[in-house]
């Protein structure tokens, strides 16, 4: 279990970043406390909650905030993720580029917010402290329930608009995301190899014994070895596509990533099969966000939309065989980085109870059959 309360992350620390907050000397923490996430809610960072009391011109406040970590004592953890510039680049998203993304929506008249506040960023600890969302009535849906019609249209009219702003900033700085080319799949590192890999060939196994699937199955354990090269591929950024700044792991590339990401992880199961209406939905989200915030570039038609996701449908095989699992599940007692990545006693048990969840083979009866239709599981 991590520590509560990391001793670089003072009463004194909080104090400053309250007082600037609040452009106030005067203010005086009074109680402050922090608190862990349960197992299984996170897995390649430590997410606290930090409760304070405080004096502010002789008033006493309280304030809840988030406090993102990343496993800086962990060896394991940090050697896989940091030839991914995963905090770095998350740092520089929350503090620089979300901030200037809401600011290019609110130039047009549309006050959404892409991302919390962000009181401070601590570079040497990579470390985030935000405003916690839930004390401003945002809740956070039941992730194993997964999320109806009306929450997902929600969820993909805000992942619209900062694919628009995106885009729009791009334009006005050719080279602001340069640097953003790290997903998930790269040419850099293949540290996620082990997971992925070994999720293939579990849910291959299983498969390959399962009356009427026998032929998914021997598919995908023929994948296997060539699955970091198509992931690679499908992650690759086209330069004749309309691209974006997608929000996992904040890269340059389609915006077919995040599409496939929400369809194959977060959808209840009475809407898995509306994924067309929600495509048209992001889309009219996007043309005319785009149209507001005047974008000069060529903007894709629909049929070009779903065309360019078609192409990209690997990735939504990717999705729904790692990220899925870890989502639907409940079992938590092994639920964390290390067996996630090991393949040793303890991490094959974690990721063969993730494919004996009933509601992951359910998932995957549905969608592995309709990504063989597309495909997806050919070698080339």
């Amino acid at each position: 279990m991590p520590e509560l309360n990391p001793e670089w992350f003072s009463k004194d620390l909080l104090e400053d970043v309250l007082r600037k907050k609040y452009s106030s000397k005067n203010l005086e923490i009074k109680d402050f406390k922090v608190t862990n996430f349960g197992k299984g809610d996170n897995y390649a960072s430590q997410m606290k909650r930090v409760y304070v009391e405080y004096s502010l011109n002789e008033e006493l406040k309280s304030g809840h905030f988030l406090l993102k970590s990343c496993f800086e004592q962990d060896e394991f953890i940090m050697n896989i993720l940091t030839p991914y510039n995963v905090f770095n680049h998350e740092m520089r998203m929350y503090d620089e580029i979300l901030p200037r993304l809401s600011s290019i929506l609110r130039s047009a008249g549309d006050p959404t917010n892409l991302s919390p506040e962000t009181l401070a960023v601590f570079h040497k600890k990579g470390s985030i402290l935000f405003e916690d969302l839930s004390k401003n009535n945002f809740t956070m849906e039941d992730r194993i329930k997964g999320l109806n019609f009306k929450q997902t249209k929600l969820v993909l009219q805000k992942v619209a608009k900062m694919h628009a702003a995106s885009a729009v900033l791009k334009e006005k700085e050719p080279n602001v995301f340069e640097n953003c080319d790290r997903g998930i799949f790269n040419k850099y590192t293949r540290g996620f190899s082990p997971y992925f890999e070994a999720n293939t060939r579990i849910c291959g196994e299983l498969f390959s014994n399962m009356e009427g699937f026998e032929y998914i199955g021997e598919k995908l354990l023929k994948l296997v070895p060539h699955l970091m090269d198509y992931g690679e591929e499908a992650y690759q950024p086209d330069p004749s596509h309309f691209n974006v700044l997608y929000f996992q792991l904040s890269s340059w590339g389609s915006p077919a990533i995040d599409l496939f990401y929400l369809f194959s992880t977060s959808l209840q199961k009475d809407i898995r099969g509306r994924t067309d209406e929600l495509i048209q939905y992001y889309y009219y989200e996007l043309l005319n966000t785009l149209k507001k915030l005047k974008f000069k570039g060529k903007i894709p038609t629909l049929t070009e939309l779903r065309s360019q996701l078609l192409m990209k449908s690997f990735i939504g095989f990717t999705a729904a065989i790692a990220s899925q699992p870890v989502m639907l599940n409940s079992e938590t007692e092994d639920a964390d980085f290390h067996a996630m990545m090991k393949n040793d006693e303890r991490g094959v048990k974690f990721k063969n109870l993730l494919f004996q969840n009933p509601l992951i083979q359910e998932s995957l009866k549905s969608s592995l059959p309709y990504f063989e239709r597309l495909g997806v599981f050919d070698l080339h």
